[in-house]
């Protein structure tokens, strides 16, 4: 059997899932607060195992995200419980725009905009190594601009 391994893989940053049980525990101390509740199972279900699953499944979710470039052909697989594959032909990148902020610069992750020729633009969020794709697209992107400049000069 003949088994193609994909060229660059790409996957979700881990760095993201740290500020969703900040923000989720603020929500609900500042809620207790206000109603001025003081049961300790309140408390507990709400501050730590509400929190704590979300955290689980937010992991989960990142944790089965890939993104892999052949050749020829761009594969994202996804899923924790049920698996999903999505494959597109991979033929021409016109352009790959990439945001990253301050947090993201720091940690190395960002959002990566890739507008690929075809059906198939994405917005990818939160990727690790946001430059490393846009370098690995690079290429892509100079015979893509080269075949449109040939065709506006025609």
């Amino acid at each position: 059997m003949n088994y193609e391994t994909p060229q660059y893989i790409v996957k979700k940053s881990m760095w993201t899932i740290c500020t969703l049980p900040l923000v989720m525990t603020t929500i609900i101390s500042l809620l207790v607060m206000i109603l001025g509740i003081r049961f300790i199972s309140f408390w507990f279900i709400f501050v730590i195992l509400i929190p704590a699953g979300a955290i689980f499944f937010e992991v989960m979710k990142v944790k089965n995200f890939r993104l892999e470039f052949y050749e020829t052909k761009v594969v994202k697989k996804w899923g924790w419980i049920s698996k999903h594959e999505d494959q597109n032909m991979l033929i021409a990148v016109p352009q790959v725009e990439v945001h990253q902020n301050l947090i993201g610069r720091i940690f190395n992750f960002g959002h990566v905009f890739v507008d690929l020729s075809g059906r198939w633009d994405k917005k990818l969020k939160y990727i690790k190594n946001p430059f490393g794709l846009k370098n690995y697209l690079q290429p892509r992107i100079s015979k893509a601009s080269k075949g449109v400049t040939r065709m506006m000069r025609d």
